[in-house]
């Protein structure tokens, strides 16, 4: 069973940037996110906190929460952070304003917006390529066990994909909340 938490959201100066797979701040503490995520987890049918590991991106928007909320589950939990679970990598566009995107690389974003599936933006990754890196994640998991993905909207939705036999259109309009416990598998 996995269990997904996505990030507290970006900080409000990263508003308007393209930061997939940028590392940057939170907006809340990670211990104010992690309060959110646990009261979201008990919030869920069965209550439980109980996991037997949390996984995380490397990045501190998901590893400061997955640090702050792992003491404060159920049992022993073991942690685990892997960075096949990073956030799309947008390529070239990484770190840069939209805005700017849009005026300075206007071909290149129309490209992507048509074949997002299939490409990435300028030396970035596609759906498929974040699928992949996902699937040969999820192939290592003893699904016996419970899972707690500490992790950002495009991983968990390539997930969705792969467990759910999701089309990646319908995974792309299924809502992901900032610290909202999501039922993946």
């Amino acid at each position: 069973m996995i269990v997904g938490v996505r990030h507290a959201r970006v900080a409000a100066s990263m508003l308007g940037t393209c930061y997939g797979s940028s590392d940057v701040a939170t907006e809340i503490s990670h211990l104010q996110a992690a309060d959110a995520a646990i009261a979201s987890l008990r919030a869920r049918g069965d209550g439980s906190l109980q996991f037997d590991c949390v996984w995380s991106s490397d990045l501190r928007r998901c590893r400061g929460l997955a640090d702050a909320l792992t003491p404060r589950l159920s049992g022993p939990v073991e942690l685990r952070t892997d960075v096949r679970l990073r956030e799309l990598d947008h390529g070239s566009f990484e770190g840069r304003a939209w805005e700017e995107i849009h005026e300075s690389e206007p071909a290149a974003l129309e490209r992507w917006g048509a074949r997002w599936r299939t490409e990435g933006p300028p030396r970035g990754e596609s759906a498929e390529m974040l699928e992949r890196r996902v699937s040969d994640w999820l192939e290592n998991l003893d699904m016996t066990r419970r899972h707690l993905l500490v992790g950002h909207a495009g991983v968990m939705r390539a997930v969705l994909v792969i467990q759910q036999e999701l089309d990646w259109a319908v995974a792309m309009a299924a809502e992901v909340p900032h610290l909202e416990a999501l039922e993946l598998t």
